[in-house]
């Protein structure tokens, strides 16, 4: 079973209190027993080529659990010790017995 870490942006200030930037904080990390993750592979940015290898640098992540995950689409996800940006917005849902959220993901440059 994978492990997803979400990572939340903190705005840092300087001593006047005026922003400066942002870091990066680990949030909540989504993983066994509690919750269910699977990752999928996403399509190839590049067009496809006879005879010509493409990266795909996108993937889908699914997560499953008891409560709603409060994810947001300004968070990163880090899988398998890759930070990933997350794209779009994250979709969640409700069933009797669990919670979900689904969202894409793209390789941070």
């Amino acid at each position: 079973m994978t492990a997803v870490t979400i990572r939340r942006a903190v705005t840092e200030e300087d001593a006047y209190g005026d922003p400066v930037g942002t870091a990066w904080d680990d949030w909540k990390t989504f993983d066994a027993p509690d919750y269910e993750v699977l990752i999928g592979w996403g399509n190839a940015d590049e067009p496809l080529e006879p005879g010509r290898n493409t990266v795909i640098t996108n993937r889908t992540v699914y997560i499953r659990g008891p409560e709603k995950t409060g994810i947001l689409p300004t968070d990163r996800a880090v899988v398998d010790g890759v930070e990933y940006m997350i794209v779009g917005k994250v979709g969640e849902w409700e069933d009797d017995d669990y919670v979900g959220a689904q969202f894409a993901i793209r390789e941070v440059a």
